[in-house]
């Protein structure tokens, strides 16, 4: 009965190995410009709502002007964040960068 099971195990696996591709040794593809646009947005938004604090603090006859002053700028910081990940969002790589089927050193 082992020697059997066994016999079907070994022919079962030389089918998958025959008919199947394995999904690790093929490039990857990705498409360019998924998410860019949000991360585009969230940045915009984010440098526009800080420049409005920012202004309004300075500009504006408030008594607690200090939290506008202040708050603008750490918004605009955040948003580099965005700026960052919409930049790396919009890089390109040439499918020869891609390929990762490369010789080990060893």
């Amino acid at each position: 009965m082992t020697s059997t099971f066994c016999r079907d195990l070994l022919s079962l696996l030389s089918d998958l190995q025959t008919t199947s591709s394995c999904p690790f040794h093929s490039a990857p593809t990705m498409e360019k410009g998924n998410c860019t646009i949000v991360f585009l947005s969230l940045a915009v938004i984010l440098d526009i709502v800080g420049c409005i604090l920012f202004f309004l603090g300075v500009f504006a006859p408030l008594s607690f002007w200090d939290f506008f002053v202040l708050s603008g700028p750490l918004l605009i910081f955040l948003s580099l964040v965005f700026w960052i990940f919409w930049y790396m969002g919009s890089l390109t790589v040439s499918e020869e960068e891609l390929n990762l089927l490369k010789p080990d050193i060893l």
